[in-house]
């Protein structure tokens, strides 16, 4: 899938920039985003979302905590405003985005990138244990294929860590 895919806007003006495929605020990079503004985006794929750029109106103190009232956009259910983006949010293929500002105060706006992450490194561990398991017979190398995308990454490394030795110490 193409940089510019990754992302698709749903509703309301934010744009797909060309060159990297990340995902801006109306007006991004230009000036200050506009008031009253609504729009949703849709993920193409699963990964990693890296904000590139994030400045919004910073939260409110309300009844003991800060919260983003005005500006925001919203992930998962959760609403990031001011300097503090989704940065490492894992998102799914389908999940939906949005930003919205109210009628006052404007800002810079934001530039969320989706990366592969540990889809990637799923992807990576499953090629290096196929590579370790070159001379096994091909159902041993599925079922191990499968049991790795079940495990999290961190079991997943030092089992093929361990492996790859069982495999050059023959």
């Amino acid at each position: 899938m193409s940089a510019e895919e990754k992302f698709s806007i749903t509703m309301g003006n934010c744009t797909v920039e060309l060159d990297t495929g990340c995902v801006a605020s109306p007006e991004w990079n230009l000036s200050e985003y506009p008031t009253n503004t609504r729009c949703e985006v849709r993920t193409n794929e699963a990964g990693t979302l890296r904000v590139a750029g994030f400045e919004l109106e910073p939260p409110y103190f309300s009844e003991g905590s800060y919260v983003c009232k005005y500006d925001y956009v919203l992930v998962g259910g959760f609403r990031y405003c001011g300097a503090e983006g989704p940065h490492g949010v894992v998102v799914s293929a389908g999940d939906d985005l949005a930003f919205i500002s109210d009628a006052s105060l404007q800002y810079p706006g934001f530039l969320l990138c989706l990366d592969g992450g540990i889809i990637d490194e799923a992807a990576n561990a499953t090629d290096k244990l196929s590579s370790l398991l070159q001379n096994v017979e091909v159902q041993q190398v599925v079922l191990a294929i499968d049991l790795v995308l079940e495990r999290p990454l961190p079991t997943l490394t030092r089992s093929l860590s361990m492996l790859g030795k069982c495999f050059d110490s023959n």
